[in-house]
């Protein structure tokens, strides 16, 4: 049999130093980072908020299909009804911007959730490393 030189050979040889390990040992022990660029980063952050702000609403509405189905095939009771709420008066100095309907606000606790969970992910991927 011929002998053959393998990874296993030259990495298994207690006369060879620690020091003298193959390129490919090396390069799998620590691989090469990844790297994007900053503009193209901020680009696909932006993009990604108002992505997931559409899959937000889109997700509601499909929750709110299959229970009104559900309520009315008799599955479930429908929501008690809940009168609405009169805001007080308001300084002219407070703000204008605050939402009036609970629709937005279910999409925006929608989007807050899906942004979390990417947060997660992403820092949980930073300790790990």
């Amino acid at each position: 049999m011929a002998s053959r030189s393998s990874i296993q050979a030259t990495t298994m040889n207690p006369s060879t130093s620690s020091s003298s390990l193959s390129p490919t040992i090396v390069a799998l022990a620590d691989p090469p980072l990844r790297t994007m660029d900053g503009p193209a980063m901020d680009y696909f952050l932006i993009e990604l908020v108002n992505t997931l702000r559409t899959s937000s609403a889109v997700a509601i509405a499909r929750n709110k299909k299959i229970e009104q189905e559900m309520i009315d095939s008799g599955l479930l009771q429908p929501p008690p009804a809940v009168p609405p709420v009169v805001p007080a008066k308001r300084d002219s100095f407070a703000s204008t911007s605050s939402k009036t309907d609970g629709k937005s606000d279910e999409e925006e606790e929608g989007l807050r959730l899906r942004l979390e969970a990417i947060g997660v992910h992403v820092g949980s991927n930073i300790a790990e490393r």
